[in-house]
């Protein structure tokens, strides 16, 4: 089941957007909006109108980490 973007608190997002961090880490991946995205139920598009501060902040972290 897909979650409503209102239903998504910023809080909740950004926790997933530390545990993807942390698994890319890991994992020797790069992260990104995309990821993210589809971590939570919605599309990349939605996303990124919803929470335009974390798709930035993703941004540079996908540049510079190394795959």
């Amino acid at each position: 089941m897909t979650a409503r973007v209102s239903e998504l608190p910023e809080a909740l997002v950004r926790k997933r957007m530390n545990e993807m961090l942390e698994t890319c880490q890991r994992t020797n991946t790069k992260p990104g909006v995309l990821k993210l995205a589809q971590q939570l139920g919605l599309s990349n598009t939605t996303f990124r109108r919803r929470f335009p501060d974390i798709a930035r902040e993703l941004g540079p972290l996908r540049s510079s980490t190394s795959p």
